[in-house]
């Protein structure tokens, strides 16, 4: 915290063989300014010590790794409460996703989140349009909703994408289920995936 309302936070991993960039940014107010994720994804805005299975879905993988459309981007974040507990979040990113890679683009990817949350209870729908597909532009949205009660946690996740002058298309869902007791949390998740034909990854 700098005062006046300002703040800066930076994250490194040192766990590869070269040092990365996981977080850099400076904020002023509701606004952040730099490198960090974009709010696309309940469980790919999730730390990864706070996940309740080792790694996360197919499906946030295919849109965050395979598809290099959610995780990290670098450009201007937004967030702020509604009241009610609504909530808002918005991204103007640039369409590179890893500011690790050395490569530049100009071009401009939009996010964007409204999300409802009240005792133990989590509603949201994400939206995010890149124009720096590799066949043209593609567009995509997820919605989930998350209930915690006592050791009970279940979570569900939609994903659904299409676009580009393929008209590539991809869609997919995680179900999640736990419940911890004394020491113990067992986790169950079923996960599905269906990518076009014409999807080039």
């Amino acid at each position: 915290t700098l005062g006046n309302d300002w703040t800066a936070e930076t994250v490194y991993d040192f766990a590869g063989e070269d040092i990365k960039v996981d977080k850099a940014v400076a904020g002023y107010g509701d606004f952040k300014f730099g490198y960090q994720k974009v709010p696309f994804g309940f469980q790919e805005n999730t730390s990864s010590a706070k996940i309740k299975t080792i790694e996360r879905s197919a499906a946030n993988r295919f849109f965050a790794d395979d598809l290099d459309f959610s995780g990290r981007h670098n450009g201007i974040h937004y967030k702020t409460k509604l009241g009610g507990g609504f909530s808002f979040a918005a991204a103007g990113v640039s369409a590179e996703q890893d500011i690790n890679n050395g490569n530049d683009s100009n071009e401009l990817s939009y996010f964007g989140r409204l999300q409802w949350k009240n005792e133990g209870l989590t509603v949201g729908v994400d939206y995010g349009s890149e124009s720096d597909f590799d066949s043209g532009s593609f567009d995509a949205y997820t919605a989930y909703v998350n209930f915690k009660v006592g050791g009970l946690y279940l979570l569900g996740e939609y994903f659904d994408g299409e676009g580009g002058d393929a008209g590539a298309n991809a869609d997919g869902y995680s179900l999640m289920a736990a419940y911890k007791f004394d020491k113990w949390e067992p986790v169950v998740r079923y996960s599905y995936l269906e990518v076009g034909d014409d999807f080039s990854v």
